[in-house]
């Protein structure tokens, strides 16, 4: 047990901060280009505030992953999830817009009949070491191969819990755009993704592709598979078209640029933020569950859908604990938490349809929770 706890403690260490296994040489062109970078300086790239990645210190980290109590971070069951299919997915109209999270921070949307993948991991576990298998609490409620033709895949940062290779080699041929932070792409590219497919972007900088545009956003973070970190950039991102608007946060740690966001891309019909896997010692890095709700407010976010929870042990917390946090903070701020299983399908009804149904100066905000197939 202690010898788990010291590799899992180890995992943590090096599989959140950055420096984990195997890292990509990066091409001369891509070289070439984030050395442009205005977040690029000393051969890394940089937050925007000071981001220690061990908020307390090393021996304060090993010692807890050698003697802190698990705390329930594993369940001791399979969390219920609803199997979904080809069809089901299909069959969701293709004028209204729909979310589905299958696992961690792998979210399905089909917005006007246009799918969007984010940061897809479908492996077992997402650790780099055999010695520490973390492995998932419950299967993807849909494997790769029963996907539909993805639109758009959008990679937030090149972490292992983000970016699975062997999820990426088997999405090969069943996407048609990947849009990912700068040099992230190179990856790709040696995994097998032709270069035409994938555009990689800094942060404020906007692609359009099908009928949306998409903004690369700062996020505060880390990068690195290698035991040097930071060569490849993070981003949170912005998804609009005319009809629907979403924010992704990827990984990082609350700062004042999402007001900032906010304030030039606001407001979203959805947000999708990372709220699980905080610990004291990386707290520049993760947020709490109450300061995902805050970011939500931040950047004038309509439903809020929390990610990075609920898949894998990636921190000392209960296992749930994340989303009974965020459930009493959004309560508290009548913030409207969308809280199905994994592989069900939520319905998001825009800003501008919720307007649509006031009534006496009151906003129907209605969820629709459909069940998907077996």
């Amino acid at each position: 047990m202690i010898l788990y706890a010291f590799f899992f403690g180890v995992t943590l260490l090096l599989g959140l901060t950055g420096c984990n296994t195997v890292s990509v040489d990066l091409s001369p062109k891509t070289l070439q280009r984030i050395e442009k970078s205005p977040n690029y300086r000393d051969g890394k790239f940089h937050n925007l505030s000071e981001s220690p990645s061990i908020a307390t210190s090393i021996i304060e980290l090993t010692t807890d992953a050698l003697f802190q109590e698990s705390n329930n971070s594993v369940p001791p069951f399979v969390p219920k999830y609803n199997s979904l299919s080809k069809e089901t997915l299909d069959s969701l109209d293709c004028n209204s817009n729909f979310v589905i999270r299958l696992c961690h921070s792998t979210v399905l949307l089909k917005i006007q009949g246009k799918y969007i993948l984010t940061d897809p991991i479908f492996s077992n576990s997402p650790s780099p070491f055999s010695l520490v298998h973390l492995q998932r609490f419950h299967p993807s409620p849909i494997s790769i191969e029963n996907l539909p033709e993805i639109d758009i895949v959008i990679i937030s940062h090149d972490h292992y819990d983000h970016l699975d290779r062997p999820s990426i080699e088997k999405l090969i041929g069943k996407v048609k755009h990947f849009v990912t932070p700068l040099a992230v792409g190179d990856y790709l590219r040696e995994w097998g993704v032709q270069d035409e497919l994938i555009t990689e972007l800094d942060w404020w900088e906007s692609v359009a592709i099908e009928d949306f545009i998409i903004t690369a956003t700062p996020a505060r973070h880390g990068s690195g598979r290698g035991i040097s970190d930071n060569h490849t950039l993070w981003a949170s991102f912005c998804i609009y078209n005319p009809e629907f608007k979403f924010f992704y946060s990827g990984d990082t740690g609350i700062m004042p640029t999402f007001s900032e966001i906010g304030n030039k891309y606001g407001p979203f019909d959805l947000t999708m933020i990372q709220l699980g896997a905080y610990s004291e010692h990386w707290a520049y890095m993760h947020m709490t569950p109450e300061e995902a709700v805050e970011v939500h407010k931040m950047v004038y976010g309509n439903y809020m859908l929390p990610v990075h929870w609920g898949t894998f042990n990636l921190a000392y917390h209960a296992w749930d604990e994340p989303i009974v946090r965020a459930k009493k903070a959004a309560n508290a701020e009548n913030i409207s938490l969308i809280t199905a299983l994994p592989g069900e399908v939520t319905e998001i009804k825009t800003i501008r349809q919720l307007a649509e149904k006031k009534t006496e100066g009151i906003v129907e905000n209605e969820v629709i929770i459909k069940e998907s197939a077996d």
